[in-house]
């Protein structure tokens, strides 16, 4: 079971030229789209309050992150 899941994060963040290599850019966005749920949650569940500023600077970076990403599937081939 614990297999399985780490085979697939591995291959979430695998870079799509090459899958025995992670991607930077995807690694930092799901590190980034962690930190926003951990923030999200923390904010919810407990006195302490997340600045709207840092979350919405976290956000972007898992857009641009995944965008950017998401790009690379339809770029020309080299």
């Amino acid at each position: 079971m614990l297999e399985t899941i780490v085979r697939n994060l591995k291959g979430m963040l695998a870079d799509s030229n090459d899958a025995t290599m992670l991607s930077s850019k995807r690694v930092v966005a799901f590190l980034a789209f962690i930190c926003c749920v951990i923030a999200f949650f923390v904010d919810l569940f407990s006195n302490y309050n997340v600045s709207p500023n840092l979350f919405d600077a976290m956000m972007w970076i898992v857009v641009a992150g995944l965008g950017f990403t998401g790009l690379e599937k339809f770029a020309p081939k080299k």
